[in-house]
């Protein structure tokens, strides 16, 4: 299959790549990954998920071999706009009934999740740089 040469249309290429295979990965290890591997782990600084942040990588690096070192910052974006929707969702769940008009307990969240979002966008950079260092050498040693 070709990829398109337009940047932007690779980066959406990309983008949807990088999400089917956090997806595919996902749902694949609920049969081949022991549960204990999945669980997150309560710390002191919040809930942090070494599995979730291993696939985030995995499937980043599809999206940065397709697209190239561009998609690093993509990649990045797209966990933290995840992130954001995540803890909107949260937040809401979180309220008592009835107290729609009541300030949202988003520090509380925020405490509880702000180092596996971090850990998780680093792993979703990470993850980007290595798919798109590895698509370089590869495009490197076909070109010799």
């Amino acid at each position: 299959m070709k990829l398109p040469a337009e940047p932007w249309k690779r980066l959406v290429l990309a983008a949807t790549a990088a999400m089917l295979a956090i997806f595919l990965l996902s749902w694949i290890s609920l049969w081949v990954v022991p549960g204990a591997w999945r669980e997150a782990l309560n710390t002191r600084a919040g809930y942090l998920a070494p599995f979730s942040y291993l696939v985030v990588a995995i499937g980043m690096a599809v999206g940065g071999r397709v697209a190239g070192m561009r998609f690093v910052a993509w990649a990045a974006a797209l966990t933290l706009l995840m992130w954001l929707a995540t803890i909107l969702v949260l937040s809401g769940v979180m309220l008592p009934e009835g107290a729609r008009s009541e300030v949202l307990p988003i520090s509380r969240l925020l405490r509880l999740n702000v180092l596996s979002a971090v850990l998780t966008i680093v792993a979703a950079a990470g993850g980007a740089y290595l798919g798109a260092l590895t698509e370089a050498r590869r495009l490197r040693h076909v070109a010799r």
